[in-house]
């Protein structure tokens, strides 16, 4: 009986895995109005537009920054300065760790928003989605490339205006060894000398506005306007966070 059961669990992980790998190399977006069709479209393992999307977008502004002290008299390590100094100082505006991406959301209450907007939405989509976690973050301006590794990377801009430049696996070849934090607009040809064969499409976001990501993706995230707000929630199953964890590790 537990050779049974022990073998039973390894399969489940084998399935996971294997699907978890399966990724689409053409360049397709879905589009909707309502979020409770994604589940059935993420099977198409392409990103997706959802809209209107119903966020608190109040709860992580500029305005909201600046009016609770709470909130902005909380210092980034990153640059020994208050979130209101920041996001008062927009040439100051550069990527800040995730781990300080995660305390800043908790103190918006969007993690709880998440949790309780998301998961009845998912909960229908497989059987292991009670196991599914969930992670938000919250970012001023731009953000440079990074890979997708959840069963879905939620990004929404929730003050200002952003545009998303979505990269898929092909793309890796021609782009630089340390492609990491790297801007699509500012890569240059001493950089990545074949540049011009690298596939994208850029997705706007406003505020009302969401893109959903599959695993295996690139992406980064520029400013149309000012400074944006974005607020980025990514939906994990065990194996795509054991990706990351390992992924983060080298």
């Amino acid at each position: 009986m537990i050779l049974e059961g022990f073998l039973f669990i390894i399969l489940c992980i084998a399935i996971l895995v294997f699907f978890y790998k399966q990724a689409v190399t053409e360049f397709r977006l879905a589009q909707t109005a309502e979020l409770d069709k994604t589940p059935t479209l993420m099977q198409e393992k392409i990103p997706i537009v959802v809209q209107p999307f119903a966020i608190p977008s109040h709860l992580w502004t500029l305005k909201e920054i600046l009016a609770r002290p709470s909130l902005g008299n909380v210092i980034v390590p990153e640059y020994q300065m208050s979130l209101k100094q920041v996001a008062n100082t927009p040439a100051a505006v550069a990527p800040w760790s995730q781990t300080f991406a995660e305390s800043a959301a908790i103190m918006t209450g969007l993690p709880v928003w998440a949790e309780q907007t998301l998961k009845p939405v998912f909960s229908r989509a497989t059987f292991i989605a009670p196991i599914y976690t969930y992670r938000t973050e919250v970012y001023l301006g731009p953000q440079g490339l990074q890979k997708t590794f959840g069963l879905m990377t939620i990004l929404a801009v929730t003050d200002g205006t952003a545009n998303v430049t979505l990269l898929n696996e092909q793309s890796e070849p021609y782009l630089p060894p340390s492609w990491k934090g790297k801007l699509m607009s500012r890569l240059t040809r001493d950089e990545a000398p074949l540049i011009s064969q690298i596939q994208c499409i850029d997705v706007v976001l406003r505020p009302g506005t969401c893109l959903i990501i599959p695993p295996h993706w690139r992406y980064c995230i520029e400013e149309k306007e000012d400074t944006s707000c974005s607020i980025k929630i990514t939906v994990h199953h065990p194996i795509s966070l054991m990706m990351e964890k390992v992924a983060n590790r080298t």
